[in-house]
């Protein structure tokens, strides 16, 4: 399986946009032990590239906006090591010029999952 690692960095305070979870009922047992979906409620995508997709989602726990860029871990070890230092350093750094790095985890949904839920969730805005 593909593995993400996501990075979660919180943005100022902003309107709030609600939206309908985009998946359908065959995949919400699946969703819930994602911790992206159960925490989180995207507002709307900041940019991507190819090492992935920036979101704005709002936490449902703490209320606040974050920046969330979801990377896909090559199966290199080298690579993986790389993007584990990444994450390492950001926590590290602490400059006004900088915004402030809040957390990673790793998620391993089924091959293409993740994918198809970004394109669905974008071509819907």
């Amino acid at each position: 399986p593909t593995t993400w690692t996501t990075l979660l960095i919180r943005l100022s305070a902003r309107a709030r946009v609600k939206s309908p979870c985009p998946f359908d009922n065959k995949v919400i047992l699946f969703c819930l032990s994602l911790r992206y979906l159960t925490d989180f409620e995207p507002v709307q995508c900041l940019g991507r590239g190819g090492f992935g997709v920036v979101f704005e989602a709002r936490n449902q726990v703490d209320d606040c906006n974050y920046a969330i860029k979801r990377i896909r871990l090559p199966n290199r070890e080298l690579a993986r090591e790389k993007v584990m230092r990444e994450v390492k350093a950001l926590a590290k750094l602490e400059h006004p010029g900088i915004i402030r790095y809040f957390n990673a985890w790793q998620e391993s949904p089924p091959e293409g999952w993740q994918e198809g839920q970004d394109q669905r969730w974008l071509e819907e805005r």
